[in-house]
């Protein structure tokens, strides 16, 4: 394991190639082959007060320590070799498991009966400039985490089509727009690091690229492209108000992002908040269900949340 310290906070990271224990506390893990282990602290002790430390985060005493495992996989050659059993048996039940929850699915449910505007999934698109369809899962994660704001990678969303304004959203077309199984988690971090992981979501600029960031509608991130990558931003604000350097702020991201996915490794310095993980594109059909038992008419602004200012 990689032993690392986040302001304070001890935490390690470990990929773990066979089954293995990780022990924290009194308490033990089992994790399985190919998890990536995250052991840090992610909760306050019931009853202790939040007191700011002199880093500027919460005090470290107060929050006990746990595991957070993230299931991940690898494509590893099997040719030439025989079937295993042992592993042709896991590989029926996961696809059991797959079969019965794909059947519980209802990929004709509506959860738009008429989209107030234009969707644009296009990967030429989503990956370059900011969209509607983007922001409403930025929109739909900052909702239903209860996060200060939320940023959704534009590589995320893989329909590469549109839709036109007035026509059915289902779930099924959803799912088809998010088809990754990863889960939204949610990151405590300072006004200062959040911008430096959205500049290196700016990065590849003018290139598209599968990090560009789409945010919240509480966000505003104003900058200019033609400047040098990593300096680009010259306005971060959020709820209105420029976002401070020390400033913490709950984001919401992919589990993904939050392991430093597309370089964006500033996520690193985050601590993990607690909560309950679930898939993004159920956080979405989610969000939208209760729009639409409410009455409330899914209409997401755009163009006024990632700026290009290069120009004006």
């Amino acid at each position: 394991a990689k032993r690392v310290d986040v302001d304070g906070v001890p935490a390690e990271v470990a990929e773990v190639e066979e089954e293995a224990a990780v022990a924290v506390g009194n308490a033990t893990a089992l994790v399985s082959s190919g998890s990536c282990v995250l052991v840090t602290s992610t909760g306050k002790e019931d009853g202790a007060a939040e007191q700011e430390g002199p880093n500027g985060r919460p005090d470290a005493t107060q929050w006990e320590r746990s595991v957070e495992v993230f299931c991940d996989w690898a494509m590893k050659s099997n040719v030439g070799r025989a079937p295993d059993p042992a592993c042709d048996a896991i590989l029926d039940a996961a696809l059991a498991r797959k079969v019965e929850m794909e059947a519980a699915e209802n990929p004709q449910e509506v959860l738009i009966a008429a989209l107030a505007e234009g969707l644009d999934t296009r990967a030429s698109v989503v990956r370059r400039k900011e969209t509607r369809i983007c922001n409403m899962v930025a929109d739909a994660l900052h909702a239903q985490t209860g996060a200060d704001m939320a940023i959704i990678n534009g590589g995320f969303i893989r329909g590469d089509t549109t839709y036109e304004a007035g026509s059915v959203f289902t779930a099924g077309q959803l799912l088809n727009e998010l088809p990754f199984p990863k889960s939204v988690c949610v990151v405590r971090m300072r006004g200062e690091e959040v911008q430096a992981a959205l500049e290196q979501h700016l990065s590849a600029l003018p290139a598209a690229a599968g990090k560009f960031p789409h945010v919240s509608k509480n966000v505003s991130v104003r900058f200019d492209s033609s400047l040098k990558p990593l300096s680009r931003i010259v306005a971060f604000s959020l709820d209105g108000s420029p976002v401070r350097p020390r400033q913490l702020i709950d984001v919401a991201i992919t589990v993904f992002m939050a392991r430093g996915g597309d370089g964006c490794d500033a996520y690193l310095k985050g601590t993990l908040v607690p909560s309950r993980p679930e898939r993004v594109a159920h956080v979405v059909r989610s969000y939208l269900r209760g729009c639409a038992a409410s009455g409330v008419e899914v209409r997401v602004s755009c163009g006024n949340r990632m700026i290009d200012v290069d120009g004006e």
